[in-house]
């Protein structure tokens, strides 16, 4: 999505990133949303995640120094007090950049089980248990984890 070059898309592209960057920040700031600290330090509380929260996340970007900086620089203290948006994404980078965190993870996944359970329609609102499934292990045993569905999708030995 992102190429090299100083053309006129790029501009637009970087604009539009700038743009997008300051809703997310307002947005989270009017729906008064946690800090991505203070949703970690709650997640783990009760169990949902395992890993401590990101003190500092401007030392995730040693590499991107104008970057720390800013973070660091900031007299909201964004380093320590990190937008939940910005949280999530600064946590995908400390991973590698090509997948969620854990916090951010969790988020997705507990997004799909509450929108399964707002769904009356939902085999988890209706109580469903997988031995009620017509789809079995080869050894006839239900499949009820995630384990399971990829052995059985052959994705997983």
């Amino acid at each position: 999505m992102f190429k090299e070059g100083e053309d006129q898309g790029d501009q637009q592209l970087k604009a539009l990133f700038k743009s997008l960057a300051r809703r997310n920040l307002r947005r989270g700031y009017n729906l008064r949303l946690p800090t991505g600290q203070a949703l970690h330090k709650h997640l783990k509380q009760i169990g949902a995640v395992e890993s401590s929260p990101i003190q500092d996340v401007s030392a995730l970007f040693a590499t991107k120094p104008d970057l720390q900086n800013f973070l660091a620089g900031t007299a909201t203290r964004f380093h320590e007090r990190t937008p939940l948006w910005f949280y999530i994404l600064a946590e995908a980078e400390a991973a590698g950049g090509n997948r969620l965190g854990e916090v951010g993870s969790c988020l997705v996944a507990l997004t799909l089980v509450g929108v399964l359970l707002a769904d009356p329609d939902s085999a988890l609102s209706r109580g469903f248990t997988p031995d009620q499934s017509p789809l079995k292990m080869p050894d006839n045993a239900p499949i009820d984890s995630i384990a399971k569905w990829m052995q059985f999708a052959a994705v997983m030995q």
